[in-house]
């Protein structure tokens, strides 16, 4: 599928499945980390940002759908 186009209609199916899981599976995350957030307070929060910080910079370089 290096020109874009699935190979035939079942390829095509698979293709489609896995984009719309892998939307459905960040949204699932970005929700429960929101929730997540929501719930924590003060010196856990503090610690959490300064792990998000760190965290981000380190991923900055990673193109994550390609890793997989």
């Amino acid at each position: 599928m290096a020109s874009g186009q699935a190979a035939s209609l079942a390829e095509a199916v698979d293709i489609a499945i896995d984009r719309v899981r892998q939307f459905e599976n960040r949204q699932r995350l970005a929700a429960a980390t929101a929730r997540y957030f929501d719930q924590i307070e003060g010196h856990t929060l503090s610690e959490e940002k300064t792990l998000a910080r760190d965290l981000a910079a380190a991923a900055s370089v990673l193109n994550f759908d390609e890793e997989l």
